[in-house]
Parts: C-alpha cells; sequence; structure tokens
C-alpha cells in the first residue's frame, strides 16, 4: 500500500511538474486566450495533477 501511494504521488508531481512547464511557456496573450492569468499557473497545475 506504500508502495502505490509513493508512485501516486510521483506520478502527480510529474504532471504538476509538466503542468507548470507548459503554461509557464505561453504568453500572456495565450493565457488571456483560455482565461488564465499567469499568477493562476500554480492552482491550475496543481489541480490539473490530480485529475
Amino acid at each position: 500500500m506504500f508502495i502505490a501511494t509513493l508512485i501516486r504521488k510521483i506520478n502527480e508531481w510529474t504532471r504538476y511538474r509538466r503542468n507548470i512547464r507548459e503554461l509557464g511557456a505561453l504568453t500572456d496573450r495565450e493565457l488571456a486566450d483560455i482565461g488564465i492569468a499567469r499568477d493562476e499557473i500554480g492552482r491550475i497545475a496543481r489541480t490539473g495533477a490530480r485529475a
């Protein structure tokens, strides 16, 4: 059970970092087009990683 939890957490962290990297690469204009402010990237990345 511990191993399964550890693997899940590692996968969530990997998805979180990928989301941060992809959203961070967008311009402010591109972010605005999809309704995201730059200061919301962390929260959105965290939420997306849990899904």
